[in-house]
């Protein structure tokens, strides 16, 4: 029930996500104040999967741990051992202290989220393997399929209304995805939602019914 889009530029990473909560087992629909797109120290985050991991993650690392010391590095060839020997283990432990790691097969098992700093963008999959993505832009949740065709197909544009832009094409096809998009940019700017709704009204698809931003 998600929709998160991150985008790459010369110097930062610009992420947006959507803003539905619900339960799949009634299929009812809550729409959340909390974002699923924050700030963790110098890395910004965008969750898929549960409320409850994202919470985890936003205030467990600064409580559990001292995020003070997860300083992602500067060095673009770095990003990937320190997404793997820092930045899981870590989120691995806040996981497991608060009782949100489950077990499958055997294998621990955790949740889905897109983490940026500077120009560096990653992504960690519910088994913890993370992604060095090749391409300059990436989604999570299951709006990703219309996200990425939305994303490739609009290189042209400027990052705020290609984002914006993917999560309508998501809002569309997508009964888990909706309106409002909220969204910041890894230099610490947070999106103004006006400008973010500015930003994608004429060139993406109109979303129909309930999924109406």
């Amino acid at each position: 029930m998600t929709c998160i889009v991150a985008i790459k530029t010369k110097n930062r990473v610009l992420m947006m996500g959507d803003s539905l909560g619900g339960c799949l087992a009634d299929y009812s629909v809550t729409m959340r104040r909390d974002p699923k797109v924050f700030r963790c120290g110098d890395l910004v985050i965008g969750h898929t999967t549960s409320f409850r991991m994202a919470q985890l993650v936003r205030f467990g690392l600064h409580s559990a741990l001292d995020v003070s010391e997860l300083k992602p590095p500067a060095d673009p060839g770095d990003g990937l051992r320190f997404m793997v020997r820092d930045f899981v283990p870590r989120v691995r432990h806040v996981f497991d202290e608060g009782g949100f790691t489950q077990e499958h097969r055997g294998q621990e098992r955790g949740g889905e989220m897109l983490v940026a700093w500077g120009a560096q963008l990653f992504g960690v999959q519910s088994d913890f393997n993370v992604q060095d993505f090749a391409e300059d832009f990436a989604a999570a949740g299951c709006g990703t399929p219309y996200a990425l065709g939305a994303l490739s197909a609009t290189a042209s544009e400027e990052p705020a209304r290609r984002a914006v832009i993917a999560l309508r094409a998501a809002a569309h096809f997508s009964a888990f995805v909706r309106a409002p998009f909220i969204g910041m940019e890894t230099t610490g700017s947070e999106l103004d939602p006006v400008a973010i709704g500015a930003a994608g009204s004429t060139a993406a698809p109109e979303p129909v019914g309930s999924n109406t931003p």
